[in-house]
């Protein structure tokens, strides 16, 4: 591919000639040409995975060492992802261990002949952007910038500066994927029909280190909405669809009636997530197996102090309906939740004696949990009841829960985000519960059986 002449006479003085850029990176992919060669002051390069991105950007930090007062400063959100196998830090030793570079592993620094230094940091918490209060920085690169937040980019670019007679560009770079707590603010500073930013897009397909066919492969394997993100780029999706199941999938599985009688349903469990501290609230729901899959057949959110009575409430209503066998409760870590738990079942079973009350330790996280949910979906085997006369309810609780489906995610800063997932936790333990007792793979959970209560 030809580039034009003064993106030529770039790479052959920065690139080409830089004895600190391997030998098999001197020819650097197209969009990283193009990276590269642009000297606005900040430039975004990403979009899809596996398109050079880590690597562009160790070039560009090093494209002025030779300059003595140059200063480069590459970031990874936390130290574990600088130091992982063939990420940005552990690839830069790769490339100049056999050079005249030398290597403070104390400040994690490179230092050139010239007296130019390339310095790896991290900002794992919001205030480690004040250790870099007084730096003045020629070239900031973030890996994965939307792992961090905006006012870490912002305080940061603060840091961006030289003298009047310099002739150091001044440069602000970033690579990242779609995805991560910072896509938002992200996609409305670079990808935005407002930005007058330049985004170059990466594109795994013409990157000559991978094997494009199976990495395509392996990306076709994520679920849908990080496919879209990591495969094809798309800013797009973030709450408009979950990572485990796009919105119309989930409410493909809303029905307006429940269609079975009390006789035909198999088992019916009551699933409460007691709730914590803050705006948690205390979240039921009413779960039925049936021939045909399970049934959420009622919900109902509690956020009030004194909330006995409408629990009893709901469990009764249960009964009546559907002649409930058991209440499963979430146990969080902590002595309080036992507590909790044992004054709970001791209510209970003084108005329902029959009632067996269960408890639940979460060993994964809330994301993960939630994975035999979807399984559940995309079996078409669990189903939403959202009854006619209750479509006009202000707080209309299977909304709620496909809202929750939607943003549930594995970083827990994302999580962080949005307001706790309480329905999601309850109908999780539902099915986690109900999916044991059909398997029998828990001595306790074998309990439960068609035996008639005395």
């Amino acid at each position: 591919m030809s580039f034009p002449q003064n993106m030529m006479n770039i790479l052959k003085e920065r690139i080409i000639k830089n004895k600190y850029i391997p030998t098999d990176h001197k020819k650097p992919l197209p969009t990283q040409a193009r990276f590269l060669c642009n000297m606005k002051e900040e430039v975004l390069f990403g979009g899809q995975a596996g398109g050079g991105k880590s690597d562009a950007l160790l070039m560009a930090a090093l494209m002025f060492v030779d300059y003595p007062d140059y200063q480069a400063l590459l970031f990874r959100r936390t130290f574990r992802d600088l130091d992982l196998p063939g990420a940005i830090m552990n690839r830069s030793h790769e490339w100049l261990n056999n050079t005249d570079a030398q290597w403070s592993e104390k400040k994690k620094r490179w230092t050139f002949p010239s007296g130019a230094t390339l310095t790896f940091g991290h900002l794992q918490f919001e205030k480690d952007k004040y250790s870099y209060q007084g730096a003045e920085l020629h070239f900031i690169g973030f890996d994965e910038l939307t792992q961090f937040t905006e006012s870490q980019y912002t305080y940061l670019h603060s840091r961006l500066r030289k003298g009047a007679d310099n002739p150091i560009p001044l440069r602000m770079r970033a690579g990242s994927n779609p995805g991560g707590i910072g896509h938002g603010w992200v996609k409305e500073r670079f990808i935005s029909e407002n930005s007058n930013l330049d985004y170059i897009p990466s594109n795994y397909t013409e990157n000559k280190y991978l094997n494009i066919e199976e990495y395509g492969r392996q990306l076709d394997k994520l679920p849908r909405a990080e496919r879209l993100q990591l495969k094809y780029g798309n800013w797009d999706l973030l709450l408009e669809d979950g990572l485990l199941i796009t919105r119309s999938e989930a409410e493909a599985h809303i029905v307006t009636d429940y269609p079975y009688t009390k006789e035909e349903t198999l088992l019916n469990l009551v699933s409460v997530d007691l709730a914590g501290e803050g705006k948690d609230k205390t979240a039921l729901i009413s779960l039925n197996k049936t021939s045909n899959g399970l049934y959420l057949a009622d919900t109902q959110q509690l956020q009030d102090s004194k909330i006995e009575a409408r629990v009893l409430a709901f469990i009764q209503k249960q009964i009546d309906l559907y002649n409930t066998y058991g209440v499963v409760f979430e146990l969080e870590p902590g002595s309080n939740s036992e507590y909790s738990y044992r004054y709970w079942k001791n209510l209970i079973q003084s108005q329902f004696p029959n009632l067996l009350i269960y408890k639940m330790r979460p060993t994964k996280s809330k994301f993960e949990r939630t994975r035999l949910t979807v399984k559940y979906m995309n079996l078409n085997q669990l189903f939403f009841v959202e009854r006619k006369e209750r479509q006009a309810d202000k707080e209309l609780d299977v909304t709620t829960l496909i809202n929750q489906l939607m943003y549930v995610n594995p970083d827990p800063e994302v999580m962080k985000q949005h307001p706790s997932p309480d329905l999601l936790d309850a109908l999780n333990q539902g099915v986690y519960y109900m999916d044991q007792w059909t398997t029998s793979k828990r001595k306790n959970v074998r309990r439960i059986n068609y035996r008639k209560k005395k």
